[in-house]
């Protein structure tokens, strides 16, 4: 687990579902950054360096994380713009096309974005390569899209975790009521820019429920 920088070793797209959560380039301040990492230093220590432990901090931090993205950023918040946040999604669908990705979920927030993912064949598949080509094609259109010259759209780091066996329903749960949380919807279904896989309309849409 980390805000992957991209000289770790990046986690593969694998059988099991993947959660990815990244975010706008300056949408955090330095000192944010700085207690999230001493944060996620204690909450390693606190729970130890078994699996199980492991698992479990992965989990805590990416809620620190993402509370803090909701409630301590000063922007930027371009992916509140349809355009933007349709140039994602649609980026996304063609990953999963092209590069054999299932994808479970997507919820594009103002200033970040939740992806839960797998290897369609099961086979690993290198996200820092799905990651990077993801962020460099969308971030030039993006820049495009706002009429300004082509600079860094995206952070390079990324968080990104396995989804702990029994615990996937929680997840998209999460991830979809992303929106519900910030109050700036009453249902999920009700935000324009989160994406579920058909297969699960079942189990996660009310009108299937």
């Amino acid at each position: 687990m980390q805000e992957n920088t991209g000289k770790l070793p990046h986690r593969p797209f694998r059988h099991i579902p993947m959660h990815v959560v990244y975010r706008l380039k300056g949408s955090l301040p330095v000192n944010v950054i700085e207690r999230l990492r001493q944060e996620r230093s204690r909450l390693y220590a606190n729970r130890g360096n078994d699996k199980a432990g492991s698992e479990i901090a992965q989990e805590e931090f990416e809620v620190l994380l993402d509370n803090a993205l909701h409630t301590e950023s000063n922007g930027p918040y371009h992916l509140s713009d349809p355009a933007i946040a349709t140039a994602v999604l649609d980026s996304w669908h063609f990953i999963a096309e092209r590069l054999g990705l299932f994808i479970y979920a997507i919820c594009v927030m103002s200033n970040h974005v939740h992806v839960i993912a797998r290897s369609a064949s099961g086979e690993d598949i290198d996200a820092g390569l799905i990651m990077g080509r993801h962020k460099s094609f969308t971030g030039k259109l993006c820049n495009r899209i706002m009429g300004q010259p082509s600079g860094p759209f995206w952070e390079v780091s990324y968080f990104d975790r396995d989804i702990r066996a029994g615990t996937f329903d929680t997840v998209m749960w999460y991830v979809l009521n992303n929106p519900v949380k910030c109050n700036l919807v009453a249902h999920w279904e009700d935000w324009p820019w989160t994406y579920l896989n058909p297969e699960f309309d079942a189990l996660y849409r009310r009108s299937k429920q």
